[in-house]
């Protein structure tokens, strides 16, 4: 009883008026009022009970109640849990036209008690400045990452890893007003330039950037999809001599317990770090795209916090 009410101190004041207005308490019956409701969500969501013994723990203290009740209540106190969670870990921005605000995200992996395989897949974004949570959004293990999960407006800049350097999900964020930084794989998203006739060219990485003696490099191109196409640039830095080496190391070894053979472009590539950034460099320069880049580790840090604490 004591955690309870320490809980609620850290909650908005108005818990029980917002579980009426999100529908999720509408009268009283077995459960007389929200701050039973709540309990009843702290039991499953919080201590990790299985629906039968959030009904029996239920039943003990309050009224007799099915597990298939419990389930019943607590889907419909989806809403009332996004707005929670929302106004108690999220502080208020006022976002200035012409601000430029950084979000680090990332999905990972949950695992219901007792379960051998993936049940949910978590996405969450982080405010770069302040470290504050802006979105966590929780689909079935077959949703991948995608930036479609997260509030997309004009003046954000989504920073991800390389997993989210993909056409189809940076051209409908840019599209809404949003810019990305996003660790580039020439693999995964091929990009192009054009020639004096308009005729598109397909960038061969490797040429690009073994014809240029500068060490950073910021090359112009384009995404395409179908008739449609938006500018973007492309960081080149230049990777630590040692740290290439046990990059190509690592592929080789990997490529040759399986059997195959890493192309000598594949290995020259491994000498940079490949930042895909719709910014142009008048605005964020090489080295700030790099440290911005960088400052993405925190995401990381956050999730492997969050999944310690709440085992």
């Amino acid at each position: 009883m004591i955690h309870f009410q320490q809980l609620l101190q850290v909650l908005p004041s108005n818990i029980e008026q917002m579980a009426i207005n999100c529908n999720a308490f509408q009268r009283a019956r077995k459960i007389k009022s929200p701050l039973e409701l709540f309990k009843l969500l702290m039991l499953y969501c919080g201590l990790d009970l299985s629906l039968r013994a959030c009904a029996g723990k239920f039943t003990e203290t309050y009224s007799a109640i099915s597990d298939e009740a419990v389930k019943k209540r607590l889907i419909s106190c989806t809403d009332w849990i996004k707005s929670l969670l929302k106004e108690t870990l999220t502080t208020d921005h006022n976002h200035t036209e012409g601000d430029l605000k950084f979000i680090a995200v990332d999905g990972s992996t949950v695992q219901e008690p007792g379960a051998t395989q993936t049940s949910y897949r978590l996405h969450l974004g982080i405010d770069l400045m302040d470290l504050t949570l802006t979105d966590a959004v929780v689909t079935t293990d077959k949703v991948g990452e995608k930036l479609q999960h997260y509030q997309l407006r004009e003046g954000y800049v989504f920073v991800a890893d390389r997993g989210y350097s993909r056409v189809q999900t940076i051209m409908p964020t840019v599209d809404q007003g949003a810019d990305v930084i996003v660790r580039y794989t020439p693999n995964s998203m091929p990009l192009y330039t054009f020639n004096s006739n308009n005729q598109k060219l397909k960038i061969d990485w490797h040429q690009q950037l073994i014809s240029r003696s500068e060490k950073n490099q910021v090359i112009e191109c384009y995404m395409i999809l179908g008739d449609k196409r938006i500018k973007g640039y492309v960081h080149a830095i230049a990777k630590n001599t040692k740290v290439a080496e046990n990059e190509r190391r690592e592929m080789m070894t990997f490529a040759k317990k399986n059997g195959r053979k890493v192309r000598a472009q594949t290995l020259y590539l491994t000498n940079w770090m490949l930042v895909f950034t719709t910014i142009p460099p008048q605005v964020l320069s090489t080295l700030q795209v790099q440290n911005i880049y960088k400052a993405r580790w925190q995401i990381e840090l956050y999730i492997k916090r969050l999944k310690s604490l709440l085992n």
